[in-house]
């Protein structure tokens, strides 16, 4: 971080003599081309990943050439009384690519060191889900054969949420690496706040979780349980999709699509409760949570209806 900030203070104090070298030193009358060549070379050299894997005297060697070919071309003169002139110009466009070149390899090993604390960090925490796939459906298959209740919860940050904590925690790192950052955090969380029977992967930017021995009252709970965890410690808001085996569906592409397609609507079943109780209707509606109610379709055995309600958890202020 530190090589970072260096290289970055060195190009901007190199390019506010360099823009203003004439003002300084008045005899000195660069080509106005070379003024532009240096800058659109300096951000080609940061911003295209590409250029930074090429090596720093390949491209010093072209863009050299170019100059002094550019310089021909348009007819300015080389050699004689303007060869120290040409010399200059040549000196700038080099020490300006090369302190371009090095702030972007800081750059990206700085990425890189924030992509390898998130796999790190995510190590034990969460599997991806192609590999926990054949954990669930194992669970799956035991709890249909045996008769015992199953959860599975789709588990997604709200992106108002991750705005409000760019803006308040990170608000120098750019939003690829903070999300990286978050869901990291949010996958020590979660596995800290579940039993180790749980299994828990990523998919597609969410966290699939596999609950089992877990009822829809308890699955409703554990919701509660993750989502103020989530709020207390990171900020975030959450959506959270709940389907149960055997009271919604039985097969594990049904249990996981049912669940996903909750996140549309975030809801955390309420099973039954009395629907004051659940929405807290005593509480303020101008200072708590957002709710909304949603009836679940009635499941092939023809179980009653189930209410629903969002928890939003505010971020605090």
């Amino acid at each position: 971080m530190t090589r970072l900030r260096l290289y970055c203070a060195a190009l901007i104090a190199w390019l506010f003599v360099f823009f203003n070298v004439e003002r300084l030193h008045a005899p000195i009358n660069l080509a106005s081309f070379v003024y532009v060549m240096a800058a659109v070379s300096a951000l080609a050299v940061i911003l295209v990943p590409y250029l930074q894997k090429q090596s720093l005297v390949g491209l010093l060697a072209v863009l050299l050439s170019a100059t002094l070919g550019l310089k021909w071309l348009w007819g300015y003169p080389l050699f004689g009384t303007s060869l120290p002139i040409t010399v200059t110009e040549l000196g700038a466009v080099t020490l300006t690519v090369l302190l371009a070149y090095q702030f972007g390899s800081a750059l990206q090993e700085f990425r890189e060191a924030v992509a390898a604390l998130q796999r790190l960090l995510w190590a034990d925490r969460s599997a991806p889900f192609e590999t926990g796939q054949a954990d669930m459906f194992r669970e799956v298959r035991r709890a249909r054969l045996y008769q015992r209740p199953l959860s599975l919860m789709a588990i997604q940050m709200t992106e108002e949420s991750e705005k409000i904590a760019v803006n308040r925690l990170l608000e120098e790192m750019q939003r690829k690496t903070f999300h990286h950052y978050t869901m990291a955090r949010m996958a020590d969380v979660i596995s800290a706040q579940l039993d180790q029977c749980a299994i828990v992967t990523f998919r597609d930017n969410q966290f699939v979780t596999l609950l089992p021995e877990t009822g829809a009252q308890q699955a409703s709970e554990v919701a509660h349980q993750l989502e103020s965890a989530v709020r207390e410690t990171l900020g975030l808001k959450l959506r959270v999709g709940i389907s149960t085996f055997p009271d919604e569906e039985i097969t594990f592409v049904d249990l996981l699509r049912k669940a996903e397609s909750a996140l549309a609507t975030p809801t955390i079943p309420c099973n039954g409760e009395d629907r004051r109780a659940c929405r807290g209707d005593d509480a303020q509606a101008d200072n708590g949570p957002l709710e909304f109610e949603n009836a679940r379709s009635p499941s092939n055995n023809g179980k009653e209806k189930h209410t629903e309600r969002a928890v939003t958890a505010r971020v605090p202020e």
